[in-house]
């Protein structure tokens, strides 16, 4: 019983890291090595007001100049604009502000006839457009 007991979860172990290993393998793919440059003079001015991003340990953050294009520190930037920011993992996403489920998705309105007749009193419409609307 000891015996199976230890093959069982010595098996269990050897799936879990080759699971998490191969997730590790994944996660490198995407992952592209480049030379870049942290950029100290570069400072930061928000909403009037000087302002030194810092990581959630409080450490000094400087942003990134890689082939003439200057990348920010998200996170740090969307906390000093006092937006949220969160990571999509399966989507691989950076989403900055509030997620949508579908923001393409639009909702039909329906108006009633008296709706109808209130709109177009107001509208700027020739009498010979507004029939052709309704």
């Amino acid at each position: 019983m000891k015996k199976n007991m230890k093959k069982s979860v010595a098996t269990m172990m050897v799936l879990g890291m080759t699971l998490t290993g191969a997730t590790g393998v994944f996660a490198g793919t995407q992952l592209e090595k480049i030379s870049a440059y942290l950029n100290h003079g570069i400072s930061f001015n928000v909403d009037g007001a000087a302002y030194s991003p810092t990581d959630g340990n409080g450490n000094k953050l400087a942003p990134i100049t890689y082939n003439n294009s200057t990348y920010l520190p998200v996170r740090a930037l969307a906390d000093a604009l006092h937006v949220p920011v969160s990571y999509d993992g399966k989507k691989g996403q950076v989403i900055v502000g509030q997620a949508t489920s579908n923001p393409s998705t639009l909702t039909n309105v329906t108006y009633s006839a008296a709706q109808k007749d209130a709109i177009l009193v107001l509208s700027p419409f020739s009498r010979q457009e507004k029939k052709d609307i309704c």
